[in-house]
C-alpha cells in the first residue's frame, strides 16, 4: 500500500511539473544553456526566445522569403525532421493531434547565414493565446484569421507561379478546443531546445544559391504536420529540390545568352 501511495504521489508531481509553464517572460535556466525570452505584443501573441550565449550578435540584412523559397523549403524539411527526431512518440501524437485543430500552427525559428553557411539560430517564437497559456479578453480574440502558408505551386510550363496564400480558420479562443496544445513549447525543457538548437546549425545542409554579399538571417516556419509525418516532409523537400534547381538552369541559361 505504501509502495502505490508512493508511485503515485511521483506520477502525480511528474505530472505537475511537466504541466509548469517553463519558458516564462525573463530569464529561462536550464543546465546547460540559458535562454532569454520576451513577450511578441502583435498579432499573433506568442513568445520569443533567445539563446544569451549566440556569438554573432552584430545586425543583419534579412532576407526576403520569396527570394529564396526553394531553398527555403529544403531547409525547413531538414529542420522538421531534426525536431521530429528529437522528440517522444507521445509528443509526436500530441502534436498531430494539434495540426489537425490549427492546419497552420507551425515551429518558427530565425538562422543567421554567414558566406553560404548557417552560423547559428537568431531566436524561436512560440505562439500562443489560449493554446499556449497566454490568455487574453475575448474583446483582443478575433472569430477567424487569415495566416500565410508559403506553398510551392507550378504553372503548365512548370514555373513557380505562387509561392504563398492565406487560410482562414477559427480561432478557438473564447471556448475551450477540442485539442488545445496546452502549451507544447511553452512547456518544452529548455536543454532539449538547445539540443534541436545545435542540431539545426550542425546537421542542416544549405542548398546551393543562397550565398550573398553580405550576411543575413531568414525566417523558418515548419507546418506541425510536417514535424510529425516525415514521409511528407521527405516528399516537399525533393520537389523543393527540383524546384531549386530547375531555378539554377534557367538563371546559367540565361548567363549564357547574355553572353
Amino acid at each position: 500500500m505504501k509502495h502505490f501511495v508512493f508511485l503515485f504521489v511521483a506520477l502525480f508531481s511528474a505530472s505537475f511539473l511537466f504541466s509548469q509553464e517553463v519558458f516564462k517572460l525573463g530569464t529561462v535556466k536550464g543546465k546547460h544553456v540559458t535562454y532569454e525570452v520576451k513577450e511578441q505584443n502583435s498579432f499573433p501573441w506568442g513568445r520569443i526566445v533567445k539563446n544569451t550565449r549566440k556569438s554573432d550578435t552584430a545586425k543583419v540584412e534579412v532576407m526576403d522569403v520569396f527570394n529564396l523559397v526553394a531553398q527555403t523549403w529544403d531547409i525547413e524539411m531538414q529542420i522538421a525532421k531534426i525536431i521530429h527526431d528529437r522528440l517522444l512518440p507521445g509528443e509526436l501524437r500530441k502534436l498531430s493531434k494539434i495540426a489537425k485543430s490549427f492546419p497552420s500552427d507551425h515551429f518558427q525559428t530565425m538562422i543567421r547565414i554567414d558566406s553560404n553557411k548557417l552560423v547559428q539560430v537568431e531566436w524561436f517564437v512560440f505562439y500562443g493565446m489560449y493554446r499556449d497559456g497566454i490568455r487574453k479578453c475575448a474583446s483582443e480574440i478575433p472569430d477567424t484569421t487569415r495566416r500565410p502558408m508559403n506553398c510551392i505551386d507550378r504553372d503548365s510550363s512548370g514555373n513557380i507561379t505562387k509561392v504563398q496564400y492565406f487560410v482562414k480558420e477559427p480561432e478557438y479562443r473564447k471556448k475551450e478546443p477540442d485539442v488545445p496544445s496546452d502549451g507544447f513549447w511553452i512547456h518544452f525543457d529548455p536543454d532539449r531546445l538547445y539540443e534541436i538548437e545545435k542540431d539545426i546549425v550542425k546537421k542542416v545542409i544549405l542548398p546551393p544559391g543562397m550565398t550573398r554579399d553580405f550576411v543575413y538571417v531568414l525566417q523558418i516556419g515548419i507546418l506541425y504536420e510536417y514535424i510529425c509525418n516525415l514521409k511528407k516532409a521527405r516528399e516537399v523537400r525533393e520537389e523543393a529540390i527540383e524546384a531549386w534547381k530547375e531555378e539554377m538552369l534557367r538563371s546559367r541559361s540565361g548567363s549564357v545568352s547574355n553572353i
